[in-house]
């Protein structure tokens, strides 16, 4: 089966998620972590992109690009062709240290498309709690592989911190909403894991604590309603695959969706 194609945004601004093959380790050491972000530091003003927000986990990165139109003496790359370049050099540097060779990172990076200013400003916040949602620290001032500490300081730096401070209006208003939780949902490495139907099938069965799924769908619309918010908890599946198996439509459960926003 053909792979879908990447969906592509109108403000040319990307989340993009990439893991180590198999969960594997990309990020050992604090060398590592440098040599990675000096790598996307290297390819900004050669590939003429520019970066929102970063952080760095030890099996995997989120980044937040904006890929940008040609310019005088300046090479314009997608979202692809950024990502491609940085992650060859990396992985070349990568087994070169660690006496390895082969893939690291899985074959196809994830990425979602970033609307607008609104959605742009969760993402960066997204990003930067991550290490929270890992319970690696509790101040997102401590973590030092994030772009979070970029936004306070006036000292130079590769991240673009001017439009999301000039969107917020001040370092304060940065941190006051850094400060809440971000309830948006994005990609994360989660996006790998797509669960087969067998697979599915066990999970909702062990969630519902059932023998047989056509239960799901055999109740009143309030209890229809229950069901589906449970069944969206449920990681790597999608609207199409929860229809599928459990015999609920999609319109429904597309319906709630969009009611529970």
């Amino acid at each position: 089966m053909p792979r879908q194609a990447r969906k592509l945004g109108d403000s040319g601004v990307y989340h993009v998620v990439i893991r180590g093959i198999n969960k594997q380790t990309v990020f050992y050491d604090e060398n590592d972590g440098k040599v990675f972000l000096n790598r996307l530091k290297l390819f900004k003003p050669k590939l003429n992109f520019e970066v929102y927000a970063f952080c760095l986990m030890s099996n995997h990165a989120h980044l937040l690009i904006k890929e940008e139109v040609s310019a005088e003496d300046k090479i314009t790359a997608k979202i692809g062709d950024v990502i491609h370049r940085l992650l060859t050099s990396y992985v070349y540097w990568y087994n070169k240290k660690y006496e390895r060779v082969g893939h690291l990172f899985q074959n196809r990076f994830s990425s979602e498309p970033i609307d607008d200013d609104a959605h742009l400003l969760a993402c960066v916040r997204y990003i930067h709690q991550n290490p929270l949602k890992s319970n690696l620290l509790k101040n997102l001032a401590d973590y030092e592989w994030s772009s979070y500490t970029a936004y306070l300081t006036d000292e130079a730096n590769f991240v673009d911190i001017d439009f999301v401070l000039g969107v917020l209006g001040s370092r304060d208003e940065f941190i006051e909403f850094h400060n809440m939780q971000e309830p948006r949902k994005f990609i994360d490495v989660d996006s790998f894991e797509k669960l087969t139907d067998e697979k599915l099938v066990d999970a909702i069965k062990a969630l519902f604590t059932i023998d047989n799924l056509y239960k799901l769908n055999s109740g009143d619309y309030i209890e229809r309603d229950e069901n589906i918010e449970k069944l969206l908890t449920i990681k790597g599946t999608t609207v199409t695959q929860l229809s599928r198996v459990t015999g609920i439509s999609a319109y429904a459960i597309n319906d709630y969706k969009r009611r529970h926003k």
